[in-house]
Order: C-alpha cells, then sequence, then structure tokens
C-alpha cells in the first residue's frame, strides 16, 4: 500500500496509532476512508498539525475521487466493517453542571438524534434539540432547532424535552465537536453502534512489531 520509503519514516507513527490494516481507517460500513482528524479523533490523539505523509499517500492510492472520501470499489469491504472505529461515545456525566452532546433514542420513533443535555435528574435529562444532517465528508451539520414536534416541554421558547436517561445512547467527546463551524467531525451512522455489531465478538488485533517486507 505505501511506498518502502515512506513505510520506514512511517512505522513509529503506525505503532502509536495502532494501525496495520486499511480496514482500520475505513468506515464501518468499509467504503469510506476517515478523514485525517477523524483518525487522530478516533485515537484520542489531538487534530492540531499537518496531515501526515503516510495518510497521503494512501488518499491517493485509494480515493475514488480526489475531494471525496469514497474509497474505490477494490478497496471496499464486501461485508461491515467489524475493524472500522468503534467505542467512539463516551459515558454519560453524573456531574449536573455539564451539558453535553449526546446521542439518544427518541423515547416516541425509536431513533438515534445527536442532541443536548442542558439539565439533568437522577434519572432523567432534558434534552435541546439540533437538527443535524451529514454532508459528503460524513460530518454532521448541526444547527438547533427553533421549535417542531419534538417541543412539548411547557414553558420553553425552544425545542426541549425530557428523556429517561436510559434512552441516551453515549455521550459525543469534545474533540469531535466543532463549535465554529457548527459541526460534529464523525457521521450519526458512525458513531452509533449496530446492535449486530455489539452481539458479535471479534479478536482485537494487538500490535507487536511492523518491519518492511522485501518484495
Amino acid at each position: 500500500m505505501l511506498q518502502k520509503k515512506t513505510f520506514i519514516r512511517a512505522v513509529k507513527a503506525l505503532e502509536d496509532l495502532n494501525i496495520i490494516l486499511l480496514e482500520q481507517i475505513l468506515d464501518k460500513e468499509g467504503q469510506y476512508l476517515l478523514i485525517w482528524q477523524q483518525l487522530k479523533a478516533s485515537r484520542k490523539r489531538s487534530k492540531k498539525g499537518a496531515k501526515a505523509t503516510w495518510f497521503k499517500e494512501i488518499e491517493e492510492r485509494v480515493l475514488k475521487d480526489k475531494g471525496k472520501q469514497e474509497v474505490s470499489d477494490g478497496f471496499k469491504t464486501s461485508c461491515r466493517n467489524l475493524l472500522g472505529p468503534k467505542n467512539l461515545l463516551e459515558k454519560i456525566s453524573t456531574d449536573r453542571r455539564k451539558q453535553e452532546w449526546v446521542i439518544y433514542e427518541d423515547s416516541l420513533d425509536q431513533k438515534s438524534k445527536i442532541d443536548r443535555i442542558r439539565k439533568k435528574t437522577k434519572n432523567n435529562v432534558l434534552i435541546e434539540h439540533w437538527d443535524n444532517k451529514e454532508n459528503e465528508e460524513n460530518h454532521e451539520i448541526i444547527n438547533k432547532c427553533e421549535g417542531c414536534i419534538s417541543d412539548r416541554e411547557k414553558g420553553y421558547n425552544d425545542c426541549k424535552i425530557w428523556q429517561p436517561k436510559k434512552k441516551v445512547l453515549g455521550v459525543i467527546p469534545k474533540s469531535f465537536v466543532n463549535k465554529e463551524k457548527k459541526m460534529i467531525e464523525f457521521s450519526l451512522r458512525a458513531m452509533t453502534e449496530n446492535k449486530k455489531d455489539q452481539a458479535t465478538e471479534i479478536n482485537e488485533w494487538n500490535f507487536i512489531e511492523l518491519r518492511p517486507v522485501e518484495q
């Protein structure tokens, strides 16, 4: 995949990110390459700094069209990508002062949604509704809802509703949220664990060593 010279220079970085296979940097559907910031965020690393040379080389090799993250057919997985990013969400904090971004399952339509917690009690959270839409780069563009069918909480002018804490699937890490661009740097589908995935046990890859192989 990588040129030998690039690979040798990138070994330590790949070790640090625990990357061995291409599938580890594809999305959960095995159709799209993660963007550089998504990769760093998924490994709990700072998103600051320039894109690595080894990653640029992979982009040139596998992307179907320049500027889009879809990979060529030969690099797509034939089934759901179990080596893609997982466990991206964090647990909800017991600190009632924290107003976290969360993914929750709506009690009425049973759909997963991206919203923000505004208040907490022992068993419930007051959810502020935000509209979200996935863009071509597999980000979620978010905009505060000005009023819709979800507004069932009396006494508020905007969309808020109490939901059981058990409906919260997880907290979106702060590093995923770009407030200036009103954007979540992972798609909703990428952050939401599929129930089939949760029931499937796979052996984790344990990194030992990377070495160039003579052709």
